[in-house]
């Protein structure tokens, strides 16, 4: 904050030097200026107002010279803009408390000065309009109004050179039939002038067109560019007859044709996600709600999850039918229905394959009747290998290097030779799971894969009662036990190993996981329409 100040103060400095200088110059209007940035900065310093109030005295004094001088040599445009350039002063410098001693004569020079500039102004914006000089005539009239904005009927011409060429754009767009860009015209002159001629009737006019072309484009059937035309007016005006009616037919008619042959065709599946394109565009449009639940119910497609019995593996098969069941739940398609065989229709679990190891096309088609099962998710393992390991000890021959300070303060060491303990332990899983969806009612096999995974872990540490920090490894060397510095590190990283390990149990479920979701991905996005 200090260093702000103080570079604030330095400014204010600067300026007054170069105030100072100008004024001294005799160049009392940059003097001023400077003046008034400093008493901006500094209101309370009465140096720095009186400073202004001085040099902003003169400069208006200067400025009245002109003005007279002007006026009298019948130069009316810099007697008027002279004028204008010290009221404007002078009422910046009252708005920051200085008061300029004004003279009262300059008022009527420059009301004198003002009529006749005005007028030749004036009739000069007059002929542009005449001559259709639109531009030019905008330039004069912005100036006349700038100087009085009452002056005659000056606001009427202004707009008439501002506004009359894009109104007339506008007409010719109209007159070519591109109706919504005599629109855009218009209405950005009635955003401006909401007065100006009939810009209000034409824009309605415009609109009206462009919507019997929709609407005609409508009754022909031709929905892509009858929306695309109603659709430009319903941007516009929303509100406008019954166009956005109109519109939703439009963009939905079609898509709701469709969705019903798709319907009637048994895509329900696809018909579904037309009626629900429809609903999210319009809200309600026809029956639409009514078809997408029957199209909903339709599509719908059950599916019974049976595994091939392993004998010697029965409640790990089980477990991986019911992952697998609840991953395909969590996938939250809403086509599609899962049940375990056991639960639906257990008196077919036996008969599902038969004596040749392949899917009964019998068991199928009861499943079908029965259950109204559209298709079977069969499962068979191979490869699957569960080891869990024991945990291994080792005793093993190591030095732990003991230090001492003899009587005169002398540090030396000893290694004394310890027992210490290695463990060793690894668990592993493996499976390989291959999977077939079969029709109920074909037999066909609609989908199939295999996929196949693993999981271990294996610790490996070493424990020890002593100093571990002071723990060497030790070798033996024709029967005789040596230090072994070199393997120092080595083991001190299994002093610090982990020492737990993830249990085949959770390994199993992990692997489950993992190739059950696989399978479950290939089921939820499998579509029995394609």
């Amino acid at each position: 904050m200090a260093i702000l100040l103080l570079t604030a103060g330095c400014a204010v400095k600067k300026m007054i030097k170069q105030a100072e200088q100008f004024e001294g110059a005799g160049m009392f209007k940059e003097a001023s200026e400077l003046y008034y940035q400093v008493h901006l900065k500094k209101p309370s310093k009465a140096d720095y107002k009186i400073a202004l109030k001085r040099t902003g005295q003169i400069y208006y004094e200067e400025l009245s010279g002109e003005i007279k001088s002007c006026f009298n040599r019948g130069d009316y445009k810099e007697t008027v803009y002279y004028y204008m350039e010290a009221s404007a002063m002078v009422d910046k410098y009252n708005r920051t408390g200085v008061s300029i001693k004004v003279d009262p004569m300059m008022d009527r020079y420059f009301n004198d000065a003002k009529d006749y500039y005005l007028d030749s102004r004036y009739k000069l914006g007059l002929k542009h309009i005449t001559d259709q000089e639109f531009v030019e005539a905008k330039n004069v009239f912005s100036e006349v109004f700038q100087i009085d904005p009452e002056y005659k009927d000056t606001r009427t011409y202004l707009n008439e050179a501002t506004f009359e060429p894009i109104y007339r754009e506008g007409t010719q767009y109209y007159n070519d039939g591109r109706y919504m860009e005599a629109y855009n015209k218009w209405e950005s002159i009635y955003l401006r002038e909401n007065n100006y001629k009939d810009t209000r009737s034409r824009m309605d006019e415009a609109l009206n067109e462009r919507y019997k072309e929709g609407t005609l484009l409508l009754m022909s059937e031709n929905f892509n560019d009858a929306a695309h035309a109603l659709g430009e007016v319903f941007k516009a005006n929303p509100n406008f007859k019954d166009v956005k009616a109109q519109y939703v037919e439009a963009r939905n008619e079609p898509v709701y044709r469709q969705a019903k042959t798709d319907m009637n065709q048994d895509n329900c599946r696809t018909a579904y996600f037309g009626f629900e394109r429809i609903l999210n565009d319009a809200g309600t449009y026809k029956d639409s709600k009514t078809l997408k639940d029957q199209a909903l119910a339709c599509a719908e497609y059950p599916v019974a999850v049976y595994s091939r019995p392993v004998k010697q593996f029965g409640a790990d098969a089980t477990q991986f039918e019911n992952t697998t069941v609840k991953n395909l739940l969590g996938k939250k398609n809403i086509f599609l229905r899962v049940f375990e065989l056991s639960t639906i229709n257990s008196r077919l679990e036996n008969r599902l394959i038969n004596s040749l190891g392949e899917v009964d096309e019998g068991a199928l088609r009861t499943l079908n009747r029965e259950n109204n099962i559209k298709a079977v998710l069969v499962l068979e393992y191979d490869n699957f290998k569960k080891n869990k390991g024991q945990l291994k000890k080792e005793e093993l021959t190591g030095f732990e290097r003991v230090t001492t300070k003899s009587t005169d303060g002398q540090t030396s060491f000893y290694d004394k030779q310890v027992k210490y303990s290695e463990f060793f332990q690894e668990n592993e899983i493996s499976l390989t799971v291959r999977y077939k969806l079969v029709s109920a009612t074909t037999g066909e096999t609609l989908l199939s894969n295999t996929y196949s995974g693993s999981k271990n872990d294996k610790i490996n540490y070493a424990t020890y009662d002593g100093d571990k920090n002071q723990l060497y490894p030790a070798k033996n060397n024709r029967g005789s036990w040596n230090i072994n510095e070199s393997g120092y590190r080595s083991l001190q990283t299994l002093l610090r190993g982990e020492t737990q390990i993830k249990s085949i149990e959770n390994m199993q479920q992990l692997l489950f996981n993992d190739l059950s979701n696989d399978i479950a991905n290939d089921i939820n996005n499998f579509n029995p329409e394609r």
